[in-house]
């Protein structure tokens, strides 16, 4: 998940892991991000051989699919080359 930490007045945007809350924006290559294919949602995960509680967290997809995965740094650089920002 990504919520917004309060330094100086000012809100900055860290990622969070959806099943242990880790702050993955500490060092993004501590993350992945994953797709269901089925529902096209995305979740923030540690990688999974450092946590298997997050593999837990993913559960199955309904047809069996497999999740999509994509380092956490190189999702951030698709979302910004996507919103032009």
């Amino acid at each position: 998940m990504i919520k917004a930490i309060y330094s100086n007045g000012n809100a900055c945007p860290h990622v969070f892991c959806d099943a242990c809350g880790q702050d993955l924006s500490l060092d993004p290559g501590l993350g992945l991000a994953v797709v269901n294919p089925e529902t096209d949602e995305v979740k923030f995960v540690c990688k999974l051989s450092l946590n298997p509680k997050c593999e837990q967290s993913l559960g199955s997809n309904q047809q069996g699919a497999k999740w999509i995965w994509t380092e956490l740094h190189s999702f951030c650089d698709q979302l910004q080359h996507n919103t032009r920002l």
